[in-house]
């Protein structure tokens, strides 16, 4: 199959657009008093990054945090976040509202990835606008906002992703050099972020697409000449964090994780409802919040892409042909390997990616939710562009499925409302350590 490369340089509109989750989110509540920083942000990332400001500003080496017991790495602490881009905003504002800068500007470059990545799958500029804003205020993304360092690093896999994607479709030499020069910086910011989870979970993004790709003949094998140089330029770009973070890691309790510790914090089946209803389990609050080693909290792993979101999903698996959609098997593909991942402990393959490199290292595999945020996100905006081209014409089978997701939905509605308690106790029966079963 040819494909056709997509522009994805936005209209101006979309440009302000983009910037009203940010400002309402980050920047206006910063500027009353009330920066986005709490949990982790208030216990680890800001003041980490406060720190490295601090030594940036009087032109100091961030390597050292003299405040934690005796003293501890902090360039190799990996969630400081020394050497990514957007520690810029430590060094320049007050950390408090630095932090809510960071967010905002995560926000905004997210937005631009996923619209470029729409694009390039021959979604309509406007419909790709609105995927962009849909999958920065929802779904795991908006979840894990009290962590900054995931967030980084979510942005700069996004990123990535667009990067991989203008290299496959590139013609000329010139075009390849720069998406794998883009490509290498990009990735190599995902690791500078200081989320392993977030490298790893776009490790297995960027593989499952170029794979998909060159499975089906869509790209030439001579495609990976461009992609090793750029694996390589992307590891020498990180290696002042990750060389430091690795042998940091080595002189750790890191270093000897068990099978069950690795395993621990996947996505549940329990956790299906969320899809449907992110809050269907409660929120933050709640002493039926499962343990941080069994299910991890739920309003950080939802996969909500509202009910619109999830109408358009089903419209966009059902439709026989999308013509206006290029390459649907390779989203969902990754929509079926980010499931596959994030189920960590959950199924046999968990013992599989125990044991791949650097993987061992994943402790929370729900974080793998991004992959398939990212996947839903794309068929979303492409049943979205279906439907508005031939409507109020829909296959059969759309509209059955499309029954069936309103029945489940009214079902667990009714339940949810009228079993409240029964609901709750269910989930905190099946809220238990779930990476015993992992690998012994």
């Amino acid at each position: 199959m040819k494909l056709v490369v997509t522009r994805s340089k936005p209209h101006y509109s979309s440009c302000l657009i983009f910037l009203i989750a940010p400002v309402l989110l980050f920047i206006i509540p910063a500027a009353i008093g009330h920066p986005a920083i709490f949990g982790d942000n208030a216990t680890q990332n800001e003041p980490l990054r406060w720190l490295v400001g601090m030594d940036w500003r009087r032109g100091i080496l961030p390597a050292w945090n003299p405040f934690d017991w005796s003293g501890t790495p902090l360039l190799a602490g990996f969630n400081a976040g020394a050497l990514y881009p957007l520690i810029a905003w430590y060094v320049l504002l007050p950390p408090a509202f630095a932090t809510s800068m960071a967010l905002a500007s995560a926000w905004y470059i997210s937005e631009f990835a996923v619209y470029g990545i729409a694009r390039r799958y021959g979604i309509s500029r406007n419909i790709a606008a609105i995927a962009a804003v849909v999958f920065v205020v929802s779904g795991s993304f908006l979840g894990q906002v009290v962590h900054l360092d995931m967030i980084e690093g979510d942005t700069a896999g996004l990123l990535s992703v667009w990067a991989l994607m203008a290299l496959l479709d590139a013609k000329t030499t010139r075009s390849r050099l720069l998406a794998s020069t883009l490509l290498a910086a990009a990735f190599s910011a995902v690791v500078l972020a200081g989320a392993p989870e977030a490298m790893l979970a776009f490790l297995v993004a960027l593989s499952t697409i170029a794979l998909v790709r060159i499975v089906r003949r869509e790209t030439a094998l001579s495609t990976l000449a461009w992609i090793a140089p750029a694996a390589i330029l992307a590891l020498g770009l990180a290696a002042p964090q990750w060389l430091p973070g690795l042998s940091y890691v080595a002189v750790s309790t890191r270093s000897h994780l068990p099978a069950n510790y690795a395993g621990s914090g996947p996505f549940s089946w329990i956790f299906l409802p969320l899809t449907l209803f992110p809050f269907a389990y409660g929120g933050y609050q709640g002493d039926y919040l499962p343990s941080y080693f069994g299910n991890y909290n739920p309003s950080e792993i939802t996969v909500t892409l509202t009910t619109a979101g999830i109408i358009f999903l089903v419209i966009a698996l059902t439709v026989r042909r999308m013509p206006t959609f290029r390459a649907r098997a390779e989203v969902v593909t990754l929509l079926i390997v980010g499931v596959i991942f994030a189920l960590g402990s959950h199924t046999p393959v968990a013992q599989l990616i125990y044991r791949l490199p650097l993987f061992s290292l994943q402790r929370l595999a729900s974080r793998y939710l991004i992959d398939v945020n990212l996947a839903a996100i794309l068929l979303a905006a492409a049943g979205l562009q279906h439907w508005w081209t031939n409507r109020p014409k829909l296959e059969k089978t759309s509209h059955i499925a499309l029954w069936l997701v309103f029945a489940v939905s009214a079902a667990f509605a009714a339940a949810a409302g009228f079993f409240t308690d029964s609901t709750l106790t269910l989930f905190r029966v099946n809220s238990i350590p779930t990476g015993s079963e992992a690998i012994m």
